[in-house]
């Protein structure tokens, strides 16, 4: 699997990591996870480490990844912070389509620590 989806009781937040190529298929199983995990330990907050992920979905792929997101009922009270790699692209597309929608407590970071310390804060 090239993802891991697991929630840190020290920080009470989800960290996610993805590694590989990262389509629509890959997103969908991902989204499903976050929204059981976060279920489970009434988690609003998850940092999600791109930085080894390549991500190879459609423009089209990524405006309809948030259906996804609503159709396993994951709160647009989540904030996530996401990690990426200097050279990826779409990320900020993808940014602006959550904030369009709804989803308005997300972050694109290139420095884990930074990412970490703005999950933090309430």
């Amino acid at each position: 699997m090239p993802f891991t989806v697991e929630y840190d009781s020290d920080c009470d937040y989800m960290l996610s990591t993805i590694t590989g190529q990262l389509d629509k298929k890959i997103i969908g199983e991902i989204f499903t996870e976050i929204g059981i995990i976060a279920a489970e330990n009434e988690c609003e907050r998850i940092l999600c480490d791109l930085r080894d992920a390549v991500l190879v979905a459609s423009t089209h792929d990524i405006y309809n990844s948030l259906n996804v997101l609503e159709n396993n009922q994951i709160s647009r009270n989540l904030k996530r912070a996401l990690v990426i790699s200097r050279n990826s692209k779409d990320y900020g597309f993808w940014e602006t389509v959550c904030v369009n929608r709804g989803y308005v407590r997300i972050k694109i970071y290139h420095d884990y620590d930074e990412a970490a310390l703005w999950l933090a804060q309430s």
